[in-house]
């Protein structure tokens, strides 16, 4: 199964800059399970205000141990998070 979690920056955190390298090769480690991902911009000028991936998991359980070794997620990134399940059709 499929999950969307769509993740929004805490306004001025320094915690993208500081963990970006390890938040990547985290991704890049995790790729086999990663259908997509990569970051939301700001309208205006285009500066990363979060996070928007598609992972593919056995079961929630299973999503959630991802995100618990995630950078950004584990250190505070975040000031919301939603996570839905996802019914791939294409």
């Amino acid at each position: 199964m499929y999950f969307v979690i769509y993740a929004l920056d805490v306004p001025g955190s320094p915690i993208r800059e500081q963990l970006g390298r390890q938040h990547r090769a985290y991704l890049d480690a995790q790729a086999a399970i990663i259908f997509a991902a990569g970051p939301l911009l700001d309208d205006a000028d285009d500066t990363m205000i979060g996070s928007h991936l598609i992972i593919e998991c056995d079961s929630r359980a299973q999503l959630d141990v991802f995100l618990a070794d995630e950078p950004y997620f584990n250190n505070g990134l975040f000031a919301r998070v939603d996570i839905r399940r996802w019914d791939r059709r294409r």
